[in-house]
């Protein structure tokens, strides 16, 4: 009888052990590697509380291991596995502060917004475009009310929920710091600047040309500021 021959097939576990790390940092863009850096610098209670907590839930050898390790996770000189990354995030809302977890989720919030972002381009020729207050005065104002109806995609406010520690109303808090932070004073800087650019186009200010970028949370406006051409100059003497 021929005899069969079987080859064994080890197991993967370095290209296992990168995909459940990339399935644990999906969606965090980057914050996981901030949350390594905060660990790493505890010390005193905060210290004690977060091994402890680590050590209740995963037992006394993963808490140990953990603090002998904790310092080279976060240099990025061992990579923490998929699983151990999993367990220290679970221990963010435990352990952090207010003011950690808003940073936390401002970078969060500040990554989606990122794609979000419009760029607008309008060129004024001094003493001709007459309608650039009305369009300038538009889009900052498309650009200043964006916040209020874009809508967080499910992964964003499934990652501000845990970092909340599922409380919405901690959630709704933070996020409408964050709006009011990134929206309220850029968008205000903004409509002083288009105001500024109005009042001097419409006193055909010459000092006025150039490039002028106008910024606003969600976006800019470039406003090319130009004296008419000859031709230009000639069309409106012989309209008037």
């Amino acid at each position: 009888m021929a005899r069969r021959y079987y080859q064994r097939r080890s197991f993967n576990y370095r290209g296992y052990n990168e995909s459940q790390r990339a399935a644990a940092k999906a969606g965090l863009a980057g914050i996981d590697d901030d949350v390594l850096q905060i660990f790493s610098k505890l010390n005193g209670l905060k210290r004690n509380i977060l091994f402890a907590e680590y050590e209740r839930a995963y037992g006394k050898s993963a808490g140990d291991y953990a603090r002998d390790k904790m310092a080279a996770w976060a240099s990025g000189t061992v990579k923490a596995s998929g699983q151990t990354l999993i367990r220290l995030l679970n221990l963010v809302p435990k352990t952090l502060d207010q003011t950690q977890r808003y940073d936390l989720l401002k970078k969060l919030y500040d990554s989606h917004r990122r794609s979000h972002v419009e760029s607008h381009s309008l060129t004024v020729v001094i003493g001709h475009s007459l309608n650039f207050r009305e369009e300038v005065t538009n889009l900052a104002l498309r650009l200043c009310q964006k916040p209020d109806s874009l809508k967080l995609p499910a992964h964003v406010e499934s990652k501000i929920q845990w970092v909340c520690d599922n409380d919405s109303s901690v959630a709704r808090a933070l996020m409408a710091a964050i709006e009011k932070e990134e929206s309220y004073a850029i968008a205000s800087t903004g409509r002083a600047e288009v105001d500024r650019l109005v009042e001097k186009i419409q006193r055909a200010d010459v000092s006025l040309q150039g490039l002028h970028v106008i910024k606003f949370p969600y976006g800019e406006i470039s406003v090319h500021v130009r004296p008419p051409t000859f031709m230009e100059k000639l069309g409106k003497f012989f309209s008037s």
